[in-house]
């Protein structure tokens, strides 16, 4: 016998000995019989409805159906980082090295109208460096390294649908079709 199926009999024994509590046991022509509240029966035939239990279960997973078809519409935020160094040599003495760090971040939004809205930021840092060297296969040296440039924008979108995703009757219908399934 497994632990689940020994703590399932541990709980019935235990659901047995309140039951039987409850009862009164009585002698009627030296017959021993139960005298059993109708609210003691009906109680139990409630709490061992397999029916009653499915039917719960049901109406549950229906709920968090509505909750996600409900919550479908979040937020959504999106960062990326970058870095890159490229070395050039633009003759076999002479080069550049160039580095460019890079970040954007950015935000959208779904409405139940249908409406999308987008923001992002994108900036990008890029720095160049003067190679060279002294004699063809030599070390490399670095020299004079110029003026950070860097570049940022600021970009904003909204999307209309036009057509078929357009209005709130209609992106409201995953919530409403969720809602069928749940039970008062």
């Amino acid at each position: 016998m497994g632990f689940a199926q020994a703590q399932n009999q541990t709980s019935y024994t235990e659901e047995t000995a309140k039951l039987l509590e409850q009862v009164n046991l009585k002698t009627v022509d030296g017959r021993e019989m139960a005298e059993v509240p109708l609210k003691l029966v009906l109680q139990l035939a409630i709490d061992r409805s397999v029916s009653l239990q499915i039917s719960s279960l049901g109406n549950q997973e229906a709920l968090h159906a509505v909750t996600a078809a409900q919550e479908r519409n979040t937020p959504s935020l999106t960062t990326s980082f970058g870095y890159s160094n490229n070395p050039s040599f633009t003759s076999q003495l002479s080069g550049s090295s160039t580095s460019s760090l890079s970040f954007s971040s950015g935000y959208s939004l779904r409405t139940d109208s249908g409406l999308t809205y987008g923001l992002t930021y994108a900036e990008k840092n890029n720095k160049s460096t003067v190679l060279s060297r002294l004699e063809m296969g030599g070390e490399v040296t670095t020299g004079t390294t110029g003026d950070a440039f860097s570049t940022s924008s600021l970009t904003s979108s909204v999307s209309i649908p036009f057509f078929q995703d357009s209005g709130t009757e209609f992106n409201e219908l995953p919530v409403r079709l969720a809602e069928i399934g749940v039970t008062a």
